[in-house]
């Protein structure tokens, strides 16, 4: 069919044929099939190391951050939590992050219930720490004060006092 010009468009370079048909159909598929499948990052891995122990009880727990929402109270806010039973050099890992900014925050439960033991005013009465090793204030601290960079395999240390 002419176009607007009187020309009539050049052909397709495909051709339809039985033996060509397939080859088609493969390449079509194989385009879709890159296309929907997802680009993963790499899995990356922070290592945190615990020091600063009183004693080998309970567990340390470590919760970690990627934001300030609900920073630095372990529980639902906090990405990921992990634990381990308690000695003086214990490490925790946590395995498939993207890179990014992340914090740490670490505690030493000493009895074993999952919660930070808090007294007046909330103050902990379990040893706790957090990723950087700020050092303690009044205030309750901030996700920038203990934000660090993840790329690749990121180990830290946390002192808990």
């Amino acid at each position: 069919m002419p176009n607007a010009f009187g020309a009539r468009p050049p052909p397709l370079p495909i051709t339809l044929t039985p033996e060509g048909n397939g080859k088609l159909k493969r390449s079509i598929f194989l385009w879709a099939l890159a296309i929907a499948t997802p680009i993963q990052a790499n899995a990356e891995e922070l290592l945190v190391r615990v020091s600063g122990l009183e004693s080998t009880e309970g567990n340390i727990v470590a919760c970690l951050w990627t934001s300030n929402d609900g920073f630095p109270i372990c529980g639902s806010d906090s990405q990921d939590i992990t634990s381990v039973p308690a000695a003086e050099g214990a490490q925790l890992a946590f395995t498939g992050l993207a890179e990014g900014v992340y914090a740490v925050t670490a505690f030493h439960d000493i009895d074993g219930d999952g919660e930070i033991r808090r007294g007046f005013g909330g103050r902990p009465l379990e040893p706790v720490g957090l990723s950087n090793n700020p050092a303690r204030r009044m205030a309750r601290p901030k996700f920038e004060t203990a934000a660090v960079t993840l790329v690749g395999r990121t180990e830290i240390e946390i002192q808990l006092r």
